[in-house]
């Protein structure tokens, strides 16, 4: 029997989807199980990323949500407008930024959640560095983790409730003088 390319590669991205479907449904099976079953909103939440492809794979391409324009006001009265993407669901927000390859300065991701609870993100498969400023239901900055590292698995804690998470390039809440305290200027806050 002869194989030929193309059959190798459909046999090989079958193989990888399997895989992915695999995983994805392993972590759902432990955290069920590490919550015992039981929805319980005082668990922290966690964002899980997909993971990355095989050796050789062409990568997916990053998606496009609805943008949003939102401003930081911060505590000298600057003004500092943005438009973002606006991550709603579960999917939205399990790829995030992943596979982008640069974010233009005043832009972003908004990860907007139903509970203000604690929260934790990671840099899975995320190709440049990030701040991740943690946002509380009244709109105020409660935490932000400066210049998170691309690709790493460490896990980023809200160090406190929060009702949403905005993703900006790594390096902006510096240069713009951003800080905890500041507020989040958008309707649903």
């Amino acid at each position: 029997m002869m194989v030929t390319k193309k059959s190798f590669a459909v046999i090989v991205c079958c193989v990888c989807l399997i895989s992915v479907v695999c995983f994805v449904l392993s972590d759902y099976v432990i955290a069920q199980s590490d919550m015992g079953g039981k929805k319980n909103a005082a668990v922290e939440t966690q964002i899980i990323k997909i993971p990355p492809p095989l050796e050789g794979m062409i990568l997916p391409e990053s998606q496009t949500l609805n943008k949003i324009k939102i401003a930081i006001l911060s505590a000298d009265k600057k003004l500092h407008k943005y438009v973002v993407e606006v991550a709603r669901t579960p999917e939205e927000q399990r790829i995030g930024l992943m596979y982008r390859k640069y974010i233009d300065e005043n832009t972003g991701m908004l990860f907007a959640f139903k509970e203000e609870v604690n929260r934790s993100f990671w840099m899975k498969n995320t190709l440049i560095p990030l701040d991740i400023l943690f946002i509380r239901r009244d709109g105020v900055i409660n935490y932000i983790h400066h210049m998170a590292e691309e690709k790493s698995l460490k896990r980023i804690s809200s160090n406190g409730k929060a009702m949403a998470v905005l993703e900006i390039a790594g390096g902006e809440a510096e240069i713009l003088g951003i800080n905890v305290g500041d507020r989040i200027l958008y309707k649903d806050f």
